[in-house]
């Protein structure tokens, strides 16, 4: 992608099942000053209310916005953080809140401020119950929060609201030191800024943090470790949070965090790259399998398959050709091999299914191996998982006195790109095949030879 099509910043906001403040949020988003940006809505597995508001926000937007969703299985923001940081373009990473609301000027303060070596940490005006309950879409729309409005005032002297200053944008370098607006403590996870080098350099987020609590406070360590200083953005990308019960912290995560401090680290191990657990797969994993195999043709073939066949998949939906396979496996594993990766909560997130090539009418012998079956869940996209599942799988290839390696793709599916990288050619093989009562044009790559 030319530079010209390239974000300045990437801005992701979490959220999960808030749809009520997320609405005051996106209306924030809409009016920003400064749009050369791609937003991530990190969805913690929200219902199909949250869908439906993502959806329609998309149509308006003036910047691409992506929804990116895992499923409920407890607080994981950091996983889907991952996911989102692994699919970011912008050199800057901006950190928003699904219940805090943006100033107009919240992505330019963020991105005009920025300074090599540094991250950015804001903070926020705290929105009592009362005034809660008067905020509107439509006011965040016309600017009601762009400076300090009587309703604002009020809620502070009545102490339903907090923190009143926090609602005075100021530039001035000299009123800012006046102030003591350039000194700052701690960084806040609901405001932050940090160039998507350094974060890559840390590795992203700890997914072992699981459970409300510490996961950013162990990103601001992890920072400074680096050799990053904290930037002070009081007084500036400015923002308002929406008040709202608060959740139990979890204890685990202080352990974690009291780690991440005494080892001075860096670099976390399940972050956005890891080291997935891959091995093979029984017919006890059945179902994880089904799962993945249809999360993955959802994501990867809107647009290209008819819509209705992709809604119809489910976790049974391919029961049959894995439970063929993985008894294959398990009678004759010499010639067939399902592997399944796991990531660093145990969760299946990939798999392949290999085998001896079922097209003998190509060319070749019993050396001639055959990628049958290749997907990792959307969330791993560009997380190097692909590569660590393909090597594992060319190693039992090899093993096995394999010489040569081919693989049937879609040819409208822009992810054969990746079997390129990988060191695959593209044959003049071709072969059609009817899915969900379209006809389909694959393409043929090809390992020859195949080798370390």
């Amino acid at each position: 992608m030319s530079k010209l099509n390239t974000p300045s910043a990437s801005v992701f906001v979490t959220t999960y099942n808030m749809p009520e403040h997320l609405a005051l949020v996106l209306a924030g988003l809409e009016r920003q000053s400064f749009t050369n940006v791609e937003v991530f809505i990190c969805d913690d597995g929200s219902d199909h209310e949250t869908q439906k508001m993502v959806t329609e926000f998309q149509l308006r937007a003036p910047f691409r916005v992506s929804h990116l969703w895992q499923r409920n299985r407890g607080f994981r923001k950091c996983r889907i953080l991952n996911q989102a940081l692994g699919q970011a373009r912008g050199d800057l990473c901006i950190f928003l809140d699904g219940d805090c609301i943006p100033h107009r000027h919240f992505f330019r303060d963020h991105i005009e401020s920025y300074a090599p070596g540094t991250f950015g940490a804001g903070r926020r005006f705290e929105v009592g119950p009362e005034l809660a309950k008067t905020l509107t879409v439509s006011k965040i729309r016309h600017g009601w929060l762009d400076y300090p409005k009587w309703g604002l005032i009020r809620s502070v002297l009545k102490k339903d609201s907090t923190h009143l200053q926090r609602t005075m944008r100021v530039l001035n370098p000299f009123l800012r030191s006046v102030l003591r607006l350039n000194r700052v403590i701690d960084m806040k996870g609901c405001n932050y800024s940090v160039s998507r080098s350094d974060l890559l350099k840390i590795n992203g987020f700890d997914e072992f943090f699981e459970g409300y609590g510490r996961e950013d406070t162990d990103v601001e360590e992890r920072l400074k470790n680096l050799g990053l200083e904290i930037r002070s953005l009081k007084g500036m990308a400015l923002q308002f949070h929406v008040w709202h019960a608060r959740r139990e912290f979890t204890p685990k995560n202080d352990t974690l965090l009291d780690l991440t401090k005494g080892r001075e680290l860096v670099r976390c191990k399940a972050g956005v790259f890891q080291e997935f657990l891959i091995e093979k797969a029984t017919l006890g994993d059945l179902i994880e399998l089904c799962r993945v195999y249809a999360e993955s043709w959802k994501a990867h073939y809107v647009g290209l398959l008819p819509q209705d066949f992709l809604d119809s998949l489910n976790e049974v939906s391919a029961q049959s050709f894995f439970s063929d396979y993985l008894t294959k496996a398990s009678e004759n594993p010499s010639q067939f091999l399902v592997l399944k990766a796991s990531d660093s909560q145990k969760e299946v997130v990939g798999f392949l299914v290999g085998g001896v090539d079922r097209f003998a009418q190509l060319g070749g012998g019993p050396d001639v191996g055959e990628i049958i079956s290749f997907y990792t869940s959307p969330e791993m996209q560009r997380r190097h998982l692909g590569t660590q599942l393909f090597n594992v799988a060319k190693t039992w290839y090899l093993e096995n006195h394999f010489s040569r390696l081919r693989t049937w793709v879609l040819h409208t599916n822009p992810s054969r790109m990746f079997y390129e990288k990988l060191g695959g050619k593209l044959t003049a093989h071709t072969k059609t095949q009817v899915v969900g009562g379209q006809t389909c044009f694959d393409l043929c790559y090809e390992w020859k030879p195949l080798k370390f």
